[in-house]
């Protein structure tokens, strides 16, 4: 996560189904369709209302499409949640 907030990228889809683990215990993240290159930008604003994971976003990523570096901290904490709880899902019981 430090290194892709560091080049200028925002992940938009970080959760666990998208965390690889080797057999050294080292985490890489994969499934870079929807990153996004920041350079000179604060943030991302979708154009078009697309399938997103509801349950990993964050209040601004979900009611206004606008996704920045605090969107990927905010699904990395999801994310450590997640771990926790031994893969129990944020917000059970609720569709999406």
């Amino acid at each position: 996560m430090e290194f892709l907030s560091r080049m200028g990228y925002i992940h938009r889809d970080l959760a666990t189904r998208n965390c690889l683990v080797g057999d050294q215990q080292i985490v890489k993240i994969a499934d870079f369709a929807s990153m996004q290159n920041q350079y000179d930008r604060d943030y991302y604003t979708l154009s078009s209302r697309s399938r997103v994971p509801l349950r990993w976003l964050s209040k601004e990523a979900l009611q206004e499409s606008r996704y920045t570096f605090s969107s990927d901290v905010y699904s990395f904490g999801v994310v450590l949640w997640e771990i926790y709880t031994y893969g129990r899902q944020p917000y059970e019981g609720f569709s999406n």
